[in-house]
């Protein structure tokens, strides 16, 4: 189901005010209130809205206290969370805020075992998530150069994957650059927004998204639309290479053709790694079921200990020259279309001499391993894009034996036949045996074999990945009790609207002064040390109003010089009525 996480920075930064005097902060809480708004609009395109999910998180405190909203369906409820965020304050480290972000959906996911380490990347086990950071570009540049979406140290099963996120989570980054005097945007940055720096690109083209950088107000609605299209439709990110050695596939194939072919791989990588592969999707936002799974880089046996490592993307390999392939349709295929860009203009050159023809595809690690084959590329019925279909594993040694059995049903009986059957399947990864049986059943032909992880695994393995969706479910409980908390806590700041400034030398506040400065122990009057202690100085303009009457003489600051010198005449009057009131008290009470 779709599931959008909105990080919202709550550093002092953020309040600084762009030219319709509104503050960035401000313009991120009503981002995120027009887009739950768009997004729950009464829309019959927008198929599937009814079933999505809401997270919050913010960068003022430590996980899991940062995250505001887990799992929510309405979006009233984010709405109301955000309403509560009065002003930001502090400063704020978004990377880690954008690894927390991904650690709860981690956890969320570890609890059900959507994943399904270790046996295939099913299509239909994937979700929409699309990860919203909103910053500005203080934020930014607190990111370091270097980083990298890794859990350091792992926890909680993070060590059986390479990055943090997944291959159906998409980060996008919104950074406000609203200058703070008049500018009209032309109508190419309307239509299409630059991106913003070149370290939260980066880290957003890793996944699939991308960044916007926000010069205009106007600009707002246009960053909404666009990530709102990519929720319509099931998109899933994969990477796409060239095999690394030329394969059996790859006869006639000259050594300067495959070095010119591994080179424009190797470009398009660079530059936009990351190609989406689009699902059609059921009336409930789902993507249908697919029959045949993307494979995993190794190939399973039980002498496994540890699962390897799993990338977030799978990385298919193409074969450097098309073959003709007749795909049968006694037996099932899935179809998922390729997002044009790059990598589709590469495959429609292969395929330019033979339209008709097909790209075979293998997974990475498949030329050092007892693999082969698992779908091909081939050209759209239209001609304007290209295909992936999903095939029987090792499909070139499957097909043969299905057409030789469709010609003469009596070979079922043969024993030769059942063994050529029986080495076919030693070929193949143990998860795709349940729905091999069902194709060979539709042709009469009975193959037993067991699809069980038992069977296959070490049980201590199998014993490790159930207990990481016990402690993974505890760990999510945790998760919601923290953000109920937060819902009930009151801000701890005495007077929101004045900067307070507690430094006991004036030069500490640029770092002038020396390091054997004590800071102050004396706690303000009325105020619980713990509390005072936790007090946050809020980095903004202080929000000033027109004094009323005689109250300006309390707050010297809020009144102009002409005011206060004519309220000055009621200063004697005023301490003279106070001393007259405490000698009547001592005198009752004397």
């Amino acid at each position: 189901m779709p599931c959008f996480f909105f990080i919202l920075d709550t550093s002092g930064s953020m309040s600084t005010r762009a030219h319709p005097q509104f503050s960035f902060f401000e313009l991120a809480k009503s981002y995120i209130e027009n887009f739950i708004k768009v997004r729950t609009r009464n829309d019959s395109r927008m198929i599937g809205r009814e079933n999505d999910r809401y997270f919050l998180s913010t960068t003022s405190e430590q996980y899991p206290k940062n995250v505001k909203v887990v799992s929510e369906k309405m979006g009233g409820i984010v709405v109301e969370e955000v309403k509560k965020l009065v002003y930001p304050y502090g400063s704020a480290n978004i990377h880690t805020s954008i690894l927390d972000a991904f650690r709860v959906l981690h956890v969320n996911r570890a609890q059900t075992g959507i994943d399904g380490v270790g046996t295939g990347r099913a299509i239909q086990n994937s979700e929409q998530i699309q990860i919203i950071l909103l910053t500005d570009g203080n934020g930014i540049s607190s990111i370091p150069p270097d980083f990298r979406l890794f859990f350091d140290p792992p926890f909680l099963g993070s060590e059986m994957t390479r990055e943090a996120y997944r291959w159906d989570q998409k980060l996008f980054a919104v950074v406000f650059r609203l200058p703070s005097t008049p500018y009209r945007p032309t109508n190419s940055q309307l239509n299409t927004i630059d991106i913003d720096s070149t370290v939260i690109e980066k880290l957003c083209s890793r996944t699939g998204g991308r960044s916007f950088s926000l010069v205009s107000v106007r600009q707002i609605q246009v960053s909404i639309d666009h990530i709102l299209a990519m929720s319509v439709q099931h998109k899933i990110g994969v990477r796409f290479d060239c095999l690394p050695t030329i394969h059996f596939t790859a006869s006639h194939v000259s050594q300067e053709d495959f070095n010119r072919l591994k080179t424009r791989f190797k470009k398009v990588n660079e530059k936009k790694p990351v190609t989406n592969l689009i699902s059609r999707m059921n009336p409930q936002g789902r993507p249908v079921t697919c029959h045949w799974v993307i494979p995993e880089s190794y190939f399973p046996v039980r002498a496994m200990d540890q699962l390897p490592q799993r990338t977030a993307h799978p990385v298919i390999l193409c074969a450097p020259k098309p073959l003709p392939l007749t795909i049968r349709t006694d037996i099932t295929a899935d179809k998922l279309e390729l997002e044009p860009g790059s990598v589709s203009d590469i495959i429609m050159e292969i395929l330019k001499d033979h339209p008709d023809w097909t790209v075979w595809t293998y997974i990475e690690g498949s030329s050092n391993g007892p693999t082969a084959p698992f779908g091909c590329l081939r050209i759209n019925t239209h001609g304007t894009g290209i295909t992936l279909i999903l095939l029987p594993f090792n499909f070139p040694q499957l097909y043969p034996l299905v057409e030789e059995v469709v010609k003469d049903p009596i070979l079922t009986t043969s024993q030769v036949w059942k063994q050529r059957v029986d080495s076919y399947f030693q070929t193949v990864p143990y998860y795709y045996y349940t729905q091999m049986r069902l194709c060979l059943d539709k042709i009469k032909v009975k193959v037993d074999y067991n699809s069980s992880m038992s069977n296959i695994y070490a049980g201590q393995l199998l014993s490790n990945l159930n207990r990481l969706k016990v402690k993974a479910k505890e760990e999510f409980d945790q998760i919601l009790l923290a953000s109920k908390l937060s819902e009930t806590k009151v801000s701890h700041f005495l007077n929101p609207t004045i900067r307070i400034e507690r430094i006991t030398s004036r030069s500490r506040i640029i770092g002038l002064g020396p390091d054997g400065d004590d800071d102050e122990t004396v706690f303000a009057e009325g105020v619980d040390p713990p509390l005072y202690a936790e007090m946050k100085v809020p980095l903004y303009q202080p929000a000033i109003s027109e004094a009323q009457l005689d109250t300006a003489y309390r707050t010297p600051y809020t009144s102009n010089i002409e005011d206060l010198v004519g309220k000055l005449n009621r200063f004697p009057n005023r301490i003279f009525a106070e001393n007259r009131q405490t000698l009547k008290k001592r005198r009752k009470f004397g």
